[in-house]
């Protein structure tokens, strides 16, 4: 009976969103990394660049070298503040010839367990994927983007370009000058 009421009372497109939300476990991804990106710092950083956007919103830019590689791929860190208390984040690698096969395909994996197939419904780490990743003229196919907000409280995108490998992360918070 609950089954019947709930299916007319309770409007459909809030029902698919609460179930696609419930799909994605932010924690495991969050736990994917070294760095606590729910805890970001600005006195951690150093202050790169502001830029102004036509509409007059400051953007404001820091980066920092990072010690070690997360995820055993990146070694650089850029956040991007506007005027809210969120930040974009993009992890990037300098040398993405590097990195081995198995290290990328490992993290997409890691990725794709946790938010399934993405926006254009790839999946985990294929034999196209390495092409792509090691051709340049095949770099813009590389990579995977889970974008669509609500469902993943973090939209994120990992890319391949001729300098380095980035992975963006919308909707971090972070704590001013702590």
């Amino acid at each position: 009976m609950m089954h019947i009421l709930k299916k007319i009372f309770v409007p459909n497109s809030a029902s698919k969103i609460d179930e696609m939300v419930s799909n994605v476990n932010n924690e495991d991804f969050i736990s994917l990394f070294k760095l606590d990106l729910e805890n970001l710092s600005l006195s951690d950083f150093e202050s790169a660049y502001s830029e102004v956007l036509k509409n007059g919103d400051i953007i404001f830019n820091y980066a920092q070298k990072l010690p070690y590689r997360e995820c055993k791929i990146f070694d650089n860190i850029k956040l991007k503040i506007t005027a809210t208390d969120y930040v974009n984040v993009t992890l990037s690698c300098s040398q993405p010839e590097s990195l081995s096969s198995n290290t990328i395909k490992t993290f997409i994996d890691s990725l794709y367990s946790i938010y399934g197939p993405d926006c254009y419904n790839k999946q985990g780490f294929s034999k196209s994927d390495e092409e792509d990743f090691n051709e340049v003229d095949l770099f813009p196919f590389f990579g995977r983007n889970w974008l669509d907000y609500p469902k993943y409280k973090y939209p994120i995108s990992l890319r391949r370009s001729m300098t380095d490998l980035s992975l963006s992360i919308w909707g971090i918070k972070y704590i001013e000058n702590a």
